[in-house]
């Protein structure tokens, strides 16, 4: 391996690790109107330049139609372009979006949580659903939820990814055929300390 591809390997080992912009400013996704709607791009930025340099081991869990496999992995054996590449094209953040989207703001006292929610109003859009549950004190990132779904030709195809900071990340995809038998599918890595 270049000592070149090992800061390419480390950047894409620690986009996803954590969740308030490194300067300690709060960023809320902002609601319709204002511009943009929350960008996974960005905040997957914002994750790297938290936690650069951090080494992190996981728990790595693969199930296909029923049948689960797991092995232990580190950093450099996580496969982040495959994983960045399906939360990445899942972002709505492009102004193209904007009132695409009904978007809703909850305060949810029970679990002590701030959360904001996107919901496609038009059924042709691969974005369906995006939630996004904060810490209302300090506007940390608890967790992201997106369902996608894609309909095409002879089949449909399903998506619900979700991801806590330094806890999971989890992508799960149905796919239905006219012809040929459904396919569920379901990676997920947890966190170890």
């Amino acid at each position: 391996m270049s000592r070149h591809a090992i800061p390419a390997i480390i950047y894409l080992s620690f986009i996803f690790l954590g969740c308030n912009k490194p300067d300690g400013k709060k960023e809320d996704p902002p609601p319709p109107g204002e511009g943009t709607y929350f960008s996974i791009r960005q905040f997957a930025k914002d994750q790297y330049e938290l936690f650069k340099g951090q080494p992190f081991t996981f728990d790595r869990f693969e199930t296909i139609n029923g049948k689960r496999d797991s092995t232990l992995v580190n950093t450099f054996q996580v496969d982040w372009a495959e994983i960045l590449k399906i939360f990445f094209a899942t972002d709505i953040s492009d102004p193209e979006y904007l009132g695409k989207y009904d978007f809703s703001l909850i305060d949810d006292d029970a679990t002590i949580s701030r959360i904001y929610y996107y919901e496609a109003n038009d059924p042709a859009l691969f974005t369906r659903k995006l939630q996004i549950i904060t810490d209302p004190e300090n506007n940390k990132i608890k967790s992201i939820y997106i369902e996608t779904r894609d309909e095409k030709g002879v089949g449909e195809r399903a998506q619900k990814l979700y991801y806590a900071p330094k806890k999971v990340i989890q992508i799960q995809e149905f796919e239905s055929k006219l012809a040929g038998p459904d396919r569920n599918y379901m990676l997920e890595y947890r966190f170890l300390y």
